[in-house]
């Protein structure tokens, strides 16, 4: 399980600013932690390399000037198509 202190560790790496971190209990049984961050100074590059740094399969990210979502990742694939009603929001 990934941890606050692991991802703003790696934000500070790859110059990403965390303008607010809120840490979501899972839903349903067998689910993780979820961490929902909004930020500064992101791009799909610096997600990739997020996923990968943290050891994720992927990140969703939804970009609120295009409303439109992503799963960005080396093992995206394996989750499909970015679905909207799991993505949580500030």
């Amino acid at each position: 399980m990934v941890t606050a202190a692991e991802i703003a560790k790696v934000f500070y790496r790859l110059d990403v600013r965390a303008l607010r971190h809120e840490v979501r209990e899972p839903q349903h049984n067998g689910d993780e932690l979820t961490h929902v961050v909004h930020v500064h100074r992101w791009n799909k590059d610096k997600a990739m390399r997020i996923s990968e740094l943290l050891g994720q399969d992927c990140i969703a990210q939804y970009d609120l000037d295009k409303c439109e979502g992503a799963l960005i990742g080396p093992r995206a694939d394996k989750w499909g198509e970015f679905n909207p009603q799991f993505f949580k929001l500030l």
